[in-house]
């Protein structure tokens, strides 16, 4: 198995994109060019809840909540959900490329 951050995504290659706990702020352009236009993301991620615990968004660290929609510019969200889990929060996500 590889690490996403690993892979070579090329531009408008996928359909679908699923991202499940792996964040790595610094890869989403890249998930972004890599879906074809009308392609969907999928992800469910583990996100900071607490407000006094501050998150690097560098590296593969949790997201901090309502993040997520804005590393995807360029994608309509058509679901974002955030809701605590024992002390931390998880975040699902769906996104849609704009097509053209």
């Amino acid at each position: 198995m590889a690490d996403a951050s690993d892979y070579k995504f090329e531009p408008q290659r996928f359909d679908l994109i699923v991202l499940f706990y792996y964040l790595d702020c610094n890869l989403f352009p890249k998930i972004v060019s890599a879906l074809k236009p009308d392609g969907l993301l999928l992800g469910k991620m583990a996100l900071l809840w607490s407000a006094d615990v501050n998150s690097s968004s560098e590296g593969k660290n949790p997201s901090v909540r309502n993040e997520l929609p804005s590393l995807v510019p360029g994608l309509r969200v058509l679901h974002h959900m955030e809701r605590p889990v024992r002390n931390r929060g998880v975040a699902e996500f769906v996104a849609r490329k704009v097509g053209k």
